[in-house]
Order: C-alpha cells, then sequence, then structure tokens
C-alpha cells in the first residue's frame, strides 16, 4: 500500500540542564498505514538511541 499522504519532520530542542529532547512527527494517510509506519519508527528510535548512548561513552 502506498501512502496518500507521508510528511515527517524531526527536531532537537534543549531540555535543560545540558539535556536535549529529540522530538519525531509522522503524519501519514490512509489511516492504514499508521501501524506499520510506526513500528518503523520505533525502530528507527531504538537505533537512534543506541547510537547517541554509545556515542556519549566514548566522549566521556
Amino acid at each position: 500500500m502506498q501512502p496518500e499522504h507521508d510528511n515527517a519532520s524531526m527536531q532537537v530542542v534543549p531540555h535543560g540542564d545540558g539535556r536535549s529532547r529529540f522530538v519525531w512527527i509522522h503524519d501519514v494517510r490512509p489511516d492504514d498505514l499508521a501501524i506499520p509506519m510506526g513500528a518503523g519508527m520505533d525502530h528507527g528510535l531504538s537505533i537512534f538511541k543506541q547510537t547517541v548512548e554509545s556515542s556519549s561513552e566514548h566522549l566521556g
């Protein structure tokens, strides 16, 4: 199934005390694609988190 509409944005914003918050918004139609797209986003976020945590360990 092809999306009729697919728009995403990502931001990194300050979140106090030297921390940041990652915001990922993804708008897709038809609604039937929300669950598979959400699963892909969850997978991508876990890789993103793993990469950031691994990089910060190397920075000391």
